[in-house]
């Protein structure tokens, strides 16, 4: 005899127990470190990015430009997740209902979190799953530590944590049932969301899987292919929403210059997937944490019962594959996804890693990555199985409730251990200035600054390391910066010639040119043996500025009430402002600068002239003189050369991408999904 599964109210109280342990487990973890979800990527680059572009949306400005770091930099024609509704959503709530906006990242997390759980549970009881085994499969993956670690550390981590169940989710309704247009749209707007996101290598992982797991339903004969190609115009949907951006990311990424991949995979690891500390004791993925790295191993793991019992559902598909004529159980398309999944998480050792290598540059670094699709189809696995296992036993109806009881013990354990980060940071998002400090890198007057560089390592635990203005800080404090963390403008000609010419070239002359007078040395590095250039293998003795200290002079070292202990401010002298009139280059045009770009305002012009911008040319960046485009090009240092006429009052230079034609060329696949899904309706007996 078998048991049957229990009724929707017992699914509902363990929908709701779920729930509650979730809201009890990011307690727990914002308990033990405050801005949990602020580590690594997101407190030194994405935040920033984030509370910069959602305050030009407050203001309502579109904000296609940051002119705080790199000199200049695209913002919305980089996706990043800046074009993501719940970033908005996020900031929204952060700063008007909880009153401070730093907390954007937080509410992200628990938003994400929350769909995730929500939509776990609900495909874990479209799989015919009891409330208990429900909950335990929901949790292991929402709370496992590809979700919770890797999702403190890169935020698209936590929108594909929801994002990922919802496309499982779409696969498995055509399991039970013909679909149609409303379907269509509502698989389109996921795969649209989750390119949009931010991290095109999970969507191109996502959308692998979710390929993978449809055509899996076809082929063991759990679906009609007619069905099945309903995912045809689903796609097309999605893409429609996609191409704009794409188009914009091609764009932007035609003159990036290659690099190799890199990354490891998880064959060294694999014990932590079952063990958790102080059972086993493992690092993070490529050696990598500051912090707590006795903790690293929490990374691979997610409840030691479902993983076990995935290896179990493995052992249990091959030995059903020796009995051809037996049908084959759509439980093993879960199994087989997850098998997948490792294969690509192992890397090269794995076999499919050599394929992977064959993709653009962008798509096949860390293998580590694949880790949270591993978890969502393991964890189904594993729950399938732990199903299977207690409706043999009827006459215990308390056995799932107990198996379910000790595994959320056990992932409570491993919530209070997930502790590690790729890198943490000592300070929270972000400390205020002191006054004498803010107001000298913003002299002589706000509308009137200057740049400013760190000198300190590229990494610090130091509570005062925000203060040297490292990565995408100075976007937070809205100060401009020559230096940043991008990985796209990091890698374009306009900023690879500007630092060539900084470090190799006449360092004290390039300082001058871009308006850098402000060297913020960080007084770690004389207590530590930092080293300058790229050399070194750790990122916490390597500061790549150093050596400026040697070869440029500086006319003043301000040593800063209260900071003396912290950082020394260099200045140097005869620096270029960054805006100016070639036959006045000393004197400096007041300028203000937001997310459409520079706004000079040069006074009385009683004749034409030419002005440099001092901010690195893009062919999007035109120029308006008094509202009237006008010519612009690139000086000798990389700079925007404008000739205004006489009598202009204001120069406005604008970042002005061409998203016309990527909305034009999304028409083909709205069109081509619109006419695949009448042809499918009207084909339908």
């Amino acid at each position: 005899m078998v048991s049957q599964p229990d009724s929707n109210a017992q699914g509902w109280t363990w929908f709701g127990i779920g729930a509650v342990l979730l809201l009890l487990a990011l307690t727990l973890v914002e308990s033990i470190h405050s801005y949990y979800f602020c580590n690594d990527d997101n407190i030194a680059s994405e935040l920033p990015g984030m509370v910069f572009v959602c305050r030009n949306v407050w203001k309502g400005i579109v904000p296609e430009y940051n002119p705080y770091n790199y000199m200049g930099m695209p913002v919305l024609s980089q996706g990043r997740g800046w074009t993501y509704p719940p970033v908005a959503a996020s900031y929204a709530i952060a700063r008007h209902l909880l009153g401070n906006e730093y907390l954007l990242m937080e509410v992200f997390a628990a938003i994400h979190l929350a769909v995730a759980y929500g939509a776990m549970f609900v495909l874990a009881r479209r799989l015919e799953m009891c409330g208990p085994v429900a909950c335990l499969t929901s949790l292991s993956f929402v709370v496992s530590g590809a979700v919770l670690i890797m999702g403190r550390c890169w935020h698209p981590f936590l929108s594909m944590a929801a994002l990922g169940p919802l496309l499982a989710l779409s696969a498995d309704r055509l399991r039970t049932g013909p679909v149609g247009w409303r379907w269509a749209l509502g698989c389109g707007a996921v795969i649209g969301m989750a390119y949009h996101s931010g991290f095109p290598q999970l969507w191109f992982f996502a959308m692998l899987f979710f390929g993978l797991h449809v055509t899996a339903l076809w082929a063991w004969q759990l679906i009609p292919l007619r069905r099945a190609l309903w995912v045809l115009p689903a796609v097309m949907l999605g893409m429609a929403t996609i191409v704009p951006l794409l188009y914009q990311q091609w764009r932007l990424s035609r003159d990036m210059v290659a690099f190799d991949s890199y990354g490891e995979g998880v064959g060294r690891h694999l014990l932590a997937f079952v063990l958790p500390y102080p059972l086993r004791h493992d690092t993070l993925p490529n050696g990598w944490g500051s912090l707590n790295l006795r903790f690293g191993g929490h990374f691979f793991y997610s409840g030691m019962i479902l993983t076990l019992l995935f290896l179990a559902a493995v052992v249990h598909w091959l030995y059903s594959m020796r009995q051809p004529r037996r049908p084959r159980s759509g439980m093993h398309i879960w199994t087989m996804c997850a098998i997948v999944a490792f294969l690509f998480c192992l890397g090269y050792s794995g076999g499919l890693w050599y394929l992977i290598a064959k993709l653009p540059v962008g798509l096949k670094n860390h293998p580590f990555r694949v880790m949270p699709f591993f978890v969502l189809f393991s964890v189904v696995a594993g729950g399938l199985m732990l199903e299977r296992i207690v409706r043999r036993f009827p006459a215990m109806p308390w056995l799932a409730t107990a198996i379910g009881l000790f595994g959320l013990v056990l992932l409570f354990q491993h919530v209070y251990c997930a502790r590690a980060a790729f890198y943490a940071y000592g300070f929270a998002p972000y400390p205020k200035l002191p006054t004498e400090f803010e107001k000298l890198l913003r002299s002589p007057a706000p509308e009137t600054p200057y740049r400013n560089l760190f000198c300190a390592p590229q990494r610090s635990t130091d509570p005062t390391y925000a203060f040297s203005m490292p990565q995408q800080l100075p976007t937070a404090y809205e100060l401009p910066a020559f230096d940043g963390y991008d990985p796209v403008v990091n890698v374009k000609p306009p900023f690879m010639n500007a630092i060539g010419r900084l470090l190799d070239g006449n360092p004290a002359e390039a300082m001058r040119a871009y308006g850098v007078r402000w060297l913020l040395v960080h007084k770690m590095i004389a207590r530590m043996p930092v080293v300058s250039g790229t050399s070194s293998s750790s990122l916490e003795v390597m500061a790549i500025f150093m050596s400026l200290l040697k070869t440029v002079p500086f006319v003043q070292i301000h040593e800063v009430t209260g900071m003396e202990e912290i950082l020394s401010v260099a200045e140097v002298g005869n620096v270029d402002p960054l805006c100016f009139r070639t036959d006045a280059r000393s004197v400096p045009l007041p300028i203000r600068l937001d997310g459409r770009g520079i706004h000079a305002d040069l006074g009385s012009s009683p004749g034409p002239g030419r002005v440099v911008v001092n901010f690195l040319f893009y062919p999007d960046l035109h120029a308006y003189a008094d509202g009237v485009r006008v010519a612009a090009e690139v000086d000798e240092w990389g700079r925007m050369l404008v000739a205004v006429p006489g009598g202009t009052q204001r120069l406005d230079v604008l970042y002005q991408p061409t998203w016309l034609v990527g909305f034009l060329l999304a028409i083909v696949p709205l069109l081509l999904g619109l006419t695949i899904a009448v042809g499918l309706k009207v084909c339908d007996p």
